[in-house]
């Protein structure tokens, strides 16, 4: 189960998207490459996050 400000999240939204929500800023996240492959998936020909990925490595749920 999610909480709940997580809830309402886009389950999969771009890099810019999950930094704006995390409160980083998109640089910050772009340096992590190893928790972006973790937690991104191929979609078309751009990369997108999973929210359900993110928040396990971020240990939210």
């Amino acid at each position: 189960m999610i909480p709940e400000p997580y809830n309402k999240w886009p389950v999969v939204m771009s890099r810019n998207k999950a930094a704006q929500l995390l409160g980083i800023d998109r640089k910050t996240l772009a340096k992590n490459k190893q928790l972006l492959d973790r937690c991104s998936e191929v979609i078309g020909d751009k990369p997108k996050i999973v929210r359900d990925r993110l928040l396990r490595e971020l240990k939210i749920i």
